[in-house]
C-alpha cells in the first residue's frame, strides 16, 4: 500500500502561474507487506480445498535461517535490510542445506502433483461441457447432471 501526503501551494514565481496550484508531494510513506503475509492472504482467499497444496513458505524460511546460522559467514559492505544482518554465506553441503533442498523438493512436488491433477480435472470437465454444447446444438436432450460444477 502506498500513501501520499499532498498539498496545494502556490509557487512564488509568476512564470510558473499555470502550475501554481498543481499538487506537490510533500512526503511519501510506503507500507509494504511482507511476502509471507501476502502469501497467507492469498491462501486464505483461495478455495479452502486447495489449502494443503500451497507451499509452506514459513517452513522453508525457517530452513533457510538454519542454513545461514550453521554456515561460516563474513559481514558484507551492504547495509542491513529490515534490521536483519546480510551476510555472504558459503553454502557447503551442511545438513541444514540438505534439509532445506529436501523440503523444497517435497513442497514443489506436492504443488506440481496438485496442479497436474487439477488440470486433468478441468480438462475432463471442459470435454464434458463441449459434449453438452454439441448435443444442445443438435437439439438432443441434455443430461442435467453434466451441467453442475
Amino acid at each position: 500500500m502506498l500513501s501520499l501526503l499532498l498539498t496545494i501551494a502556490p509557487h512564488s514565481n509568476r512564470a510558473q502561474s499555470r502550475s501554481a496550484h498543481r499538487p506537490r508531494i510533500l512526503a511519501v510513506r510506503t507500507t509494504k507487506m511482507k511476502f509471507g503475509k501476502e502469501l497467507l492472504n492469498a491462501v486464505n482467499q483461495s478455495n479452502p480445498e486447495w489449502g494443503p497444496f500451497w507451499m509452506n513458505y514459513k517452513a522453508l524460511k525457517k530452513r533457510i535461517k538454519a542454513v545461514v546460522k550453521s554456515a561460516p559467514s563474513s559481514p558484507t559492505v551492504r547495509a542491513s535490510v529490515d534490521s536483519e544482518d546480510l551476510r555472504e554465506v558459503d553454502l557447503t553441503q551442511c545438513q541444514e542445506e540438505i534439509d532445506f533442498f529436501t523440503e523444497l523438493r517435497d513442497q514443489l512436488r506436492k504443488l506440481a502433483c496438485f496442479y497436474v491433477a487439477e488440470e486433468k480435472r478441468y480438462h475432463f470437465r471442459f470435454q464434458q461441457l463441449q459434449a453438452v454444447l454439441k448435443d444442445m446444438k443438435k437439439g438432443t436432450s441434455v443430461d442435467a447432471a453434466l451441467l453442475t460444477f
